[in-house]
């Protein structure tokens, strides 16, 4: 991971982040119209030395969200040593995409995997500003997330698909902010990457299995605005496979 600087946005005091860490001032003096308007930047050398502790420049620069598109993040969560080699020829497999991916791989601060089926919520502790990919506001006094399923025109078009399931997961599709590539022990264990679609609050909207060697016409369809409905054909359940 490249950590020489921090890309425009990432700055210290950039994110609301900052202010829970390091104390900056209390939550009751932050008012909701200062996180719309942008926080001040004016933090002390000492501050940003415990920020720097909790979040890597790589970290902060995702968590700007700079992406045009939906950010995609590659999470590996099992360091287990007899799995290595398994996840190298995945990871070579699925490699012409990933490199394009915000990568999270690192023994020291992501082996998360416990056997637990939401290890890798941790991840939100560290970044939690990947679920703020259409912004955030305030409406009145309370702040939120800008969301698709906020959108009017946008719910009236899912609402016109015939298809009961097909409108189900168009709708369901306008909650995403993000899509998280999980690497835990039993996605490399059977070598099929785990596609966790995360809503503005980190929870997993949707899930799908993919092959790494799909990776790549994946994320063309994607970017070619094809809904995730018709990617499985409308007749895919949550956490089965996408082949493509």
């Amino acid at each position: 991971m490249s950590e020489d600087k921090l890309d425009e946005g990432a700055g210290y005091g950039a994110f609301p982040f900052d202010y829970y860490i390091a104390d900056y001032q209390s939550r009751a003096d932050l008012k909701v119209t200062d996180l719309a308007n942008g926080l001040p930047s004016d933090l002390t050398n000492d501050q940003i030395k415990v920020l720097s502790i909790h979040q890597s420049n790589y970290e902060r620069n995702i968590c700007a969200n700079l992406d045009t598109g939906i950010q995609k993040i590659w999470l590996r969560t099992c360091y287990d040593e007899d799995l290595n080699e398994k996840y190298e020829n995945m990871r070579a497999d699925g490699e012409d995409e990933t490199t394009l991916f915000r990568c999270l791989d690192d023994s020291n601060r992501y082996a998360f995997d416990d056997g637990s089926l939401d290890h890798w919520r941790q991840v939100l502790v560290r970044v939690p500003g990947i679920t703020d990919f259409r912004g955030v506001g305030y409406d009145g006094d309370v702040l939120t997330y800008h969301s698709g399923k906020n959108d009017e025109e946008m719910r009236a078009q899912c609402e016109e698909i015939e298809d009961e399931e097909s409108r189900g997961l168009a709708l369901t599709e306008l909650e995403f902010q993000v899509v998280v590539y999980l690497l835990d022990r039993e996605a490399i264990e059977t070598g099929l990457t785990k596609m966790l679609w995360l809503d503005e609050h980190g929870n997993s909207a949707w899930e799908n299995r993919v092959e790494p060697s799909s990776l790549n016409s994946l994320s063309g369809a994607f970017m070619n605005g094809i809904r995730l409905d018709e990617i499985t054909g409308g007749n895919s359940g949550r956490g089965s496979l996408i082949s493509r």
